[in-house]
């Protein structure tokens, strides 16, 4: 039986997905934009939030959406080990650049190559997730009882 708290968790799921990955994709700009200027507190005061705030995402999603998503059967091309496999890969990068901005051994294109990679992989993400989490919700909200018709708005 679909619950509204489970109806809920997956509007939840659906509006922290898309809602970091529209804030990053302006953090991104931020971030290469300030990099190019070269002010190393500058890109410092800007990048400890980014990466803080992405490793967050990337948790989230690894716990509320890749494992569910991984046992549906909707997964033969192994997105989800590809996308924890790319998780790990950009965690080594978050803490690379990290250490080269705090050695002011930040190249400018360094962080462009590697905002380009993570946008390639929130692609990956969206073309998958944004979908899934919507037949989630459609799916729970097509389970409710007579008269819960208002939830139907969420």
């Amino acid at each position: 039986m679909t619950t509204k708290s489970n109806i809920e968790a997956w509007a939840e799921r659906g509006v922290h997905l898309r809602g970091d990955h529209d804030a990053f994709e302006k953090r991104f700009d931020e971030l290469c934009q300030t990099a190019r200027e070269g002010d190393w507190e500058d890109v410092d005061a800007v990048w400890g939030p980014f990466e803080k705030d992405f490793r967050e995402h990337m948790d989230f999603e690894e716990r509320e959406l890749f494992a569910r998503f991984a046992v549906t059967g909707k997964d033969p091309a192994g997105v989800v080990k590809t996308l924890k496999e790319q998780h790990a890969e950009i965690r080594e990068q978050l803490a690379q650049i990290g250490v080269e901005i705090q050695l002011h051994a930040i190249r400018a294109d360094t962080i462009d190559a590697f905002v380009k990679s993570i946008r390639m992989h929130n692609t990956v993400e969206s073309a998958h997730f944004y979908p899934w989490v919507d037949e989630q919700l459609e799916a729970a909200l097509g389970h409710l009882p007579k008269g819960h018709g208002a939830v139907r708005s969420l």
